[in-house]
């Protein structure tokens, strides 16, 4: 990934990223596994799956 001889403050505030933090984390995924490591591969929960009742709460 090229800069483009721009900072990297100056990267995330032309893609609206607020956390420079996470633009770096993006930057070293993509070094080190090219587009498939930007993937998310964050869990999410099934569609179905059914949530626990609180009982006697009203």
């Amino acid at each position: 990934m090229r800069l483009d001889g721009m900072t990297k403050k100056e990267v995330a505030s032309a893609l609206e990223i607020s956390d420079l933090g996470r633009l770096k984390i993006w930057m070293r995924k993509y070094r080190q596994f090219g587009e498939e490591g930007l993937i998310d591969r964050r869990r999410r929960p099934e569609d179905n799956q059914v949530l626990p009742v609180n009982e006697g709460s009203e």
